[in-house]
């Protein structure tokens, strides 16, 4: 039996290392720690993983006691330590350092992507006021700032209006998430692709179609596939996509890329070498039959793929907001989560709790994963689904 080491993540992400009977050590920050993983890990132990130094080391020990097949990581801060362990110990891993590394800081990614002539929008760091009001003064339109190393839309704001810079800086400066950068916006409609990547080749999975708030934060609210796309521009985010990965050296495992599709143009928004947040990994099992966390263990193991079995022709997942200030009743729970066609439904509000006005992902109330025929007939079963769950 194959032993191997693994650095944070959720159950959703190692349930597999139970189907492929794979023996793992598990490395997990103590708020990480579940009833799953204690049951299931040969060994369990808490540390903070981002703590590079101090995980190197412990893995060293524990690989000279019994050796470790492979390092993985699907925890978007645990994947730099999982690169620097393989590195180390000179075993294979689904995180190369340097990919991890360009995509991980939105600068280094754009001078990346304007190194291989896939880069069509203005950028620059900002760091004052100043610095935001010249960008927006030297560019059409409106200009997005952002934090370099933000993840669930944290610190994301639009500037429409030279007024609007102190308070963009400000928004972008409280993520706490390293430097700040400008973006010249681009509408349209915006997209994700979800690929897998095996020693080097890759494989478009699936574009999903994404749901926003808009301005000011961009907060993402649902997404859904198949995308509804010509088939023209379908082939010209694939292709972009398949050079992009090639352009960030990115060898195995599953990547998660962000596009916008404006007048017949792909803009190229960013990268990670990770999954899909927001429960997109799950549209790709039950649209694509597809179990990205498995598949790439396979893949670093050298074991048989997986089957793939699709279960629906379409699938969309909606979050739930709600205006209500503090949360006295919530009925209909179960009730929802057993019709037909809904796949998955979470809420995170309880009786007595105050909500949050969403700024980013992170203060959204809960979500449900649906199926059906076609996209727009998941994703009306989805609004239904939410709109049947009575909150005051």
């Amino acid at each position: 039996m194959s032993h191997i080491l693994v650095i944070g993540g959720m159950d959703f992400s190692i349930r597999c290392l139970s189907d492929l009977a794979i023996d793992y050590t598990m490395i997990q920050k103590a708020n990480g720690v579940t009833e799953f993983q204690q049951a299931n890990a040969s060994q369990l132990v808490e540390m903070d993983y981002t703590n590079s130094a101090e995980a190197l080391a412990l893995a060293e020990s524990l690989h000279s006691d019994k050796s470790f097949a492979a390092v993985i990581s699907f925890a978007e801060f645990g994947m730099e330590t999982a690169a620097l362990i393989a590195k180390a110990l000179n075993i294979p891993t689904n995180c190369n350092l340097e990919t991890i590394e360009v995509t991980r800081d939105k600068f280094a990614m754009r001078e990346r992507l304007k190194e291989e002539h896939l880069d069509n929008l203005a950028y620059a760091k900002v760091n004052s006021v100043e610095d935001i009001r010249h960008f927006f003064n030297n560019t059409t339109g409106k200009a997005i700032i952002k934090p370099s190393q933000g993840a669930g839309s944290s610190g994301v704001f639009l500037v429409e209006s030279l007024e609007e810079a102190e308070r963009a800086l400000l928004h972008a400066k409280q993520s706490n998430m390293g430097e700040i950068i400008a973006e010249s916006y681009v509408g349209g409609t915006e997209y994700s692709i979800e690929s897998l990547s095996k020693n080097g080749k890759h494989e478009v999975l699936a574009i999903t179609e994404k749901l926003t708030t808009g301005a000011p934060y961009f907060v993402e609210l649902g997404h859904s596939q198949p995308a509804r796309l010509d088939a023209d521009i379908e082939t010209i985010i694939h292709d972009k996509v398949l050079r992009l990965l090639d352009a960030i050296k990115h060898l195995t495992g599953p990547a998660h890329t962000e596009v916008k599709v404006e007048d017949g143009n792909v803009f190229v928004i960013e990268t990670q070498t990770r999954q899909g947040g927001d429960n997109i990994w799950h549209m790709n099992m039950l649209t694509k039959g597809v179990d990205i966390f498995k598949e790439t263990v396979a893949s670093l193991l050298k074991l048989d793929a997986p089957v793939r079995e699709a279960k629906a022709k379409a699938a969309a997942v909606r979050y739930l907001t709600t205006s209500v200030e503090k949360v006295s009743r919530i009925e209909n729970i179960d009730s929802v989560a057993q019709l037909p066609g809904v796949a998955n439904l979470h809420i995170n509000l309880t009786e007595g709790e105050y909500v949050k006005p969403v700024t980013s992902s992170f203060d959204r109330a809960g979500f449900v994963v649906t199926t059906g025929d076609t996209a727009s007939h998941a994703i009306a079963t989805a609004e239904n689904a939410l709109g049947a769950i009575a909150i005051s």
